[in-house]
């Protein structure tokens, strides 16, 4: 089957739920507005657009989404109530857009990371509390 929406911008994430029955998507839509739109699978029911700040997007265990954006912010959804449930603070750096979200397979940690940062924080995904960050020596680089 064909999963159809009719907006207008473009697709730039998408994430399974992890036992498979649901798929989110990111739309991004000109100039700065962004939705989360979720899907039943199989079939592709639509049911619900969510308006976002956002381009990335995964989703973990017991419904929790999350959705990070190019000013560093995470903010986590709950699938079943359709609505925000924490804000995870602003990444440390200026201009640190999220390049990388994911949760454990417990859905208890939500590991982030940001463009130009060698750092993985680890945040426990229900209290929104910063648990550890793991540091790399070597910064992350681009090759032209």
């Amino acid at each position: 089957g064909v999963l159809t929406w009719s907006g207008i911008g473009f697709i730039s994430d998408f994430t399974f739920s992890p036992d498979g029955k649901s798929l989110t998507t990111i739309n991004n839509f000109p100039p700065d507005a962004s939705n989360l739109i979720l899907w039943s699978l199989p079939g592709g029911k639509f049911h619900t657009d969510l308006p976002v700040s956002g381009s990335y997007v995964t989703s973990g265990a017991d419904g929790l989404i999350a959705v990070g954006d190019q000013q560093g912010e995470v903010k986590l959804f709950d699938r079943k109530k359709r609505k925000v449930v924490n804000n995870l603070p602003r990444a440390k750096k200026d201009n640190a857009s999220i390049r990388q979200l994911t949760f454990s397979p417990d859905g208890s940690l939500l590991a982030r990371n940001s463009f130009y940062d060698s750092e993985i924080e680890l945040w426990g995904a229900l209290k929104g509390e910063l648990v550890q960050t793991i540091k790399n020596d070597v910064a992350i680089s681009t090759f032209a």
